[in-house]
């Protein structure tokens, strides 16, 4: 759990960033952007593999700050029946979120709260059969003394962008440089698939 909310909190700072970006532009005052595509967190996601075991959207830690009034936060835990696969799932709908800006912008977050001597590289990866790429990383972060791996994925769209962390066992006890990240990311586009739909 440690874990999973030092990897929420850069989602506000990245959000946090995006709105400031998009406020100093328009001087506050232009319409909002068009919101093509929007997100929710349904009880399961991959055919049923995964189930949401804990909604953390209300959890006072893993607020994003910096959304609006009509702005939505979704957080919670992707988990299947032996736990071993545990997926922190955490998005937003904000007419502020921007295709191809906030998924970096929340990237960026996450990569200053890692413990990384200097800021590891990012993979776009498009997966088979995927209409869209997703941008990949993969973090260290100590808990408890212990370098853990944490690899992070996210996406955007015009009105919504999310992310999701992979915190099972065998990913957070891998070496980054043995970690599957072409698999993580194919799993993330099948998440992306249940949870993001048109606006």
């Amino acid at each position: 759990m440690l874990i999973a909310l030092a990897i929420i909190v850069p989602l506000g700072g990245g959000l946090n960033v995006v709105l400031q970006k998009v406020q100093d532009r328009d001087g506050g005052s232009a319409p909002r952007p068009r919101v093509e595509h929007v997100i929710s967190m349904p009880k399961s996601v991959l055919g049923g593999r995964l189930k949401l075991t804990k909604d953390l959207s209300d959890s006072p830690e893993a607020k994003v700050p910096g959304l609006k009034a009509g702005d939505k936060q979704y957080t919670g835990w992707y988990t299947n029946g032996k736990r071993s696969e545990a997926y922190l799932f955490s998005g937003f709908n904000s007419p502020s979120a921007r295709e191809d800006v906030t998924a970096a912008r929340v990237l960026d977050g996450a990569v200053n709260s890692s413990d990384a001597p200097s800021p590891p590289k990012r993979h776009r990866i498009t997966p088979p059969g995927a209409e869209r790429e997703v941008t990949c990383v993969v973090l260290r972060k100590k808990d408890a003394g212990q370098a853990l791996t944490v690899p992070t994925c996210a996406w955007d769209d015009d009105g919504s962008a999310a992310m999701v962390v992979d915190n099972s066992p065998e990913a957070t006890g891998t070496k980054p440089a043995a970690y599957d990240l072409k698999a993580f990311a194919k799993v993330v586009d099948g998440i992306r698939e249940d949870v993001r739909k048109s606006a």
